[in-house]
């Protein structure tokens, strides 16, 4: 269950020219990751986490944002977004600015969270909010994390979300 996958990512590394490299982790590049887990059934290497698919993850994740539905604050409180669905947050454009995915219960987890929330997130790191620490402008325009700007916050049920990736995901 694609839900199973949202944890903090083991350090990744690359090594380029006999150089050892960390990568910091990004939000869309979290959640390509842990599609990948779920569809491949194994965890990226650092050298395929920076190639193919994973090396354009916002463009990915603009196009899996267009198949996303609506989700108003109504939607997050009544239960109506399960877990393992991917949350894209997006411009008026339908570009996508910050992905995740909601957990059990009333969680989202995802990477480099910082002003997207009420609660605080961390750069390049992994941080769990509630549904309730989304910030609404008014229903069904989200904030987006300059807090001046309204966007569209849209869900990919989890199965939907694997078979785009699988079918859009190319690697090196």
């Amino acid at each position: 269950m694609l839900d199973a996958q949202v944890a903090k990512i083991a350090h990744l590394q690359v090594t380029d020219q006999g150089h050892t490299i960390d990568l910091a982790i990004q939000c869309h590049q979290a959640v390509c990751y842990w599609l990948y887990c779920e569809a491949f059934s194994n965890p990226p290497t650092g050298n395929v986490f920076l190639s193919g698919s994973f090396a354009n993850t916002p463009s990915f994740l603009t196009g899996l944002a267009k198949m996303g539905k609506p989700v108003k604050q109504e939607d997050l409180r009544g239960g109506r977004v399960e877990k393992g669905e991917v949350l894209i947050f997006t411009d008026n454009q339908l570009e996508a600015k910050h992905s995740c995915i909601t957990k059990s219960g009333s969680l989202i987890g995802g990477y480099n969270q910082l002003n997207w929330f009420s609660s605080p997130g961390i750069a390049s790191d992994y941080t769990e909010h509630a549904f309730d620490d989304v910030q609404w402008a008014k229903s069904g325009i989200v904030r987006l994390n300059t807090k001046k700007s309204g966007g569209f916050l849209v869900a990919i049920p989890a199965r939907q979300a694997l078979l785009y990736f699988r079918g859009n995901f190319k690697p090196a």
